[in-house]
């Protein structure tokens, strides 16, 4: 089954005269994959709370998103309406990102976020990087997809910072009761 797929796969990069390599394409989505099962997890139980996490996070579904834009090729359009559909994403995920979950365990602050997010770009991410690796040829449809991803993109680093307010008015109550 492996090696019918790696031929599926080789075969249909060979006709679209693609470049990225299959040890490439699973490196992105086993990053992908670990880095949403990481917060798919600490979404269901909690996860303590910190800056740098919660930014670096954000980062790495930002830059696992524009290189996946990236590796299929330069299609200047797939590459500008898709990043020009961040920023309206980031409007979303403010409103989604200040309904985090936060509570203390011991006297670590931990936190919960919305797993759907990340599920949704997970799946999107896979049949986008899918889409382009068995399917060059279908660019409106894998285009729609980038689409999809990007738009997601921005809901994670929207809810990012929505966290972060919350935080800070979580912070603030705690010091105002005790």
């Amino acid at each position: 089954m492996l090696t019918e797929l790696t031929a599926l796969v080789q075969s249909s990069q060979q006709a679209a005269g693609s470049t990225v390599g299959t040890g490439f394409i699973a490196l992105f989505l086993t990053l992908a994959v670990l880095l949403s099962i990481r917060r798919i997890r600490s979404s269901i139980y909690g996860a303590k709370f910190s800056k740098r996490r919660l930014f670096f996070r954000a980062a790495a579904y930002l830059i696992l998103t524009t290189a996946g834009l990236f590796s299929a090729g330069p299609y200047a359009l797939e590459i500008y309406m898709t990043l020009a559909l961040i920023p309206p994403g980031m409007l979303a995920g403010l409103k989604w990102g200040s309904a985090a979950d936060f509570f203390y365990v011991g006297s670590q602050v931990y936190y919960r976020r919305s797993f759907l997010i990340v599920v949704l770009w997970l799946v999107t991410f896979i049949g986008k990087v899918l889409g382009e690796v068995l399917f060059p040829d279908q660019f409106a449809a894998v285009f729609v997809i980038a689409v999809l991803l990007s738009s997601l993109t921005g809901v994670i680093l929207g809810e990012t910072v929505a966290v972060q307010r919350s935080f800070a008015e979580f912070r603030y109550s705690a010091t105002q009761q005790g």
